[in-house]
């Protein structure tokens, strides 16, 4: 029933695009919709699985399949069959991709004229931005990269974060995504965007950490012709214009300058961005989403981040908890990795060793969902296929035994440490001492302690402890 849902939404959308060609890899057209039909004195019907040639002969769709590269502002000719007629075009054309190889390519055009009573430019430069909209729906549509499926695991935090997507998903307020680096903050956003409606439409990432402070300002909001020295000579549209009716993920949020701060507060009271060198604003509707790694009340408080525009992001915080905090979600995570490389490299993994798991559990995690994504890549690039076991893994045992010496510090605890034995009182300052001991690992410390997992975060927040 979604599928054809999808495939009617499709269906609308590429009708209601100027006009536009979509072929396969044979260069045989997929697609036309009925604005480009007319326009060359055709049918849907009769052009469906012909050469683009015949109806396009000028085209240079082929080059795009060919080269991979996009075309943005081509000029060709093209002709009427039925009055022969010949028109100018203005065309931007797309490689489509499906599983990182090219299947085809996209095409969309408008006269190249001023004949709907609009500026050329404007024309050309609405147009850029509706193909690489549409585009990207494509694209998404045929291989979509995330959704609630893609967020693994089982334990309480990862349940109700699931939960709460769906339930803010749909909504315009600002969302702010914590955790550590590698805990899949990038996954969550993208769930978001893709349960809401504006899936549809544009998402844009920019990485705050990446573009020198300089240069950040015109990417987010772009720039107006000759506005500085430089300056491209049309100007340039930002990320946020881009991102219009659809998503933006400012990614390192808490790296962005404090100058830069200020406007993105405007963004968020006033609904508009001014372009450097821009003499008016522009309205938008934008969802914004922040991710960052960052203590952001730290950054609060040391006057790196300002206050106003926190409490204006974190109007919805998602706190992504460590791997280490989510033990439980190891095996799930190991399983989905193993099908992931299977069917990315054609590998025959069958499963991985319960002995393995049992040591990954007790590991760590420094890096993350994200180290242990790549410690699962190397140990099956050198398997292949079969069960992974622990001699798979000879290029990280050591970082394994070295977890196992952390164990050593657990004989400080002795039988009679077992927090069913000990007092209300000592409870407390056992379950802080199991903590400290196991660097804040609150499965080890359950198991240090003698008790469940569960029953520690009952205890914890029963006695009024936080770590």
């Amino acid at each position: 029933m979604k599928k054809v849902i999808l495939d009617n939404l499709l269906h609308y959308a590429l009708e209601a695009m100027p006009n536009c060609v979509i072929i396969d890899l044979d260069l045989n057209i997929v697609y036309m919709n009925k604005v480009y039909t007319d326009l060359i004195g055709a049918t849907q019907e009769e052009v469906i699985g012909k050469n683009v040639k015949k109806y396009l002969p000028n085209t240079l769709l082929d080059e795009i399949i060919e080269t991979g590269k996009e075309h943005i502002g081509d000029i060709f000719l093209a002709k009427n069959l039925k009055t022969g007629k010949t028109f100018s075009l203005i065309t931007n054309k797309f490689p489509i991709y499906e599983n990182n190889k090219i299947i085809g390519a996209l095409g969309m055009s408008i006269p190249h004229s001023s004949s709907y009573g609009v500026d050329t430019k404007d024309e050309i430069e609405n147009l850029i931005h509706k193909a690489k909209l549409y585009k990207q729906y494509l694209d998404n549509k045929k291989n979509p990269m995330y959704s609630l499926d893609q967020i693994i695991g089982k334990s309480n935090a990862m349940m109700q974060i699931k939960a709460t997507i769906e339930k803010y998903a749909d909504t315009d307020i600002p969302v702010l995504i914590t955790g550590e680096t590698g805990t899949g903050k990038e996954v969550i956003a993208n769930a978001f965007h893709q349960l809401c409606r504006r899936y549809n439409e544009n998402f844009v990432k920019i990485n705050c950490a990446a573009i020198p402070k300089e240069l950040l300002e015109s990417e987010l909001f772009g720039y107006e012709p000759g506005a500085f020295s430089g300056a491209l000579k049309n100007g340039k549209i930002g990320k946020f214009q881009l991102a219009d009716n659809g998503t933006i993920l400012l990614d390192e949020i808490g790296e962005m300058p404090l100058i830069l701060q200020s406007k993105l507060l405007r963004i968020l009271q006033e609904k508009e961005i001014e372009k450097i060198g821009g003499l008016k604003p522009i309205k938008i509707s934008t969802r914004i989403i922040g991710c960052t790694n960052k203590n952001m009340i730290a950054l609060v408080n040391e006057n790196k981040f300002r206050k106003d525009l926190y409490y204006r992001m974190n109007a919805l915080e998602i706190k992504i908890p460590p791997l280490r905090e989510r033990v439980e979600d190891i095996p799930l995570l190991c399983d989905f990795f193993r099908k992931k490389i299977n069917d990315e490299y054609g590998y025959a993994i069958s499963e991985i060793s319960k002995e393995v798991i049992e040591k990954f559990m007790d590991y760590s995690w420094p890096g993350n969902i994200r180290e242990l994504q790549h410690v699962m890549y190397r140990a099956s690039i050198l398997a292949h296929y079969g069960t992974l076991t622990l001699n798979d893994f000879d290029f990280f045992l050591e970082n394994l035994q070295n977890s196992d010496l952390e164990k050593i510090s657990f004989d400080s605890f002795s039988e009679e440490t077992s927090l069913k034995k000990l007092t209300m009182s000592n409870e407390k300052n056992a379950i802080i001492e199991a903590l400290k001991i196991t660097k804040g690992n609150k499965s080890k410390a359950a198991k240090l302690l003698k008790i469940d997992r569960s029953r520690l975060y009952a205890k914890m927040k029963k006695l009024d402890i936080e770590y």
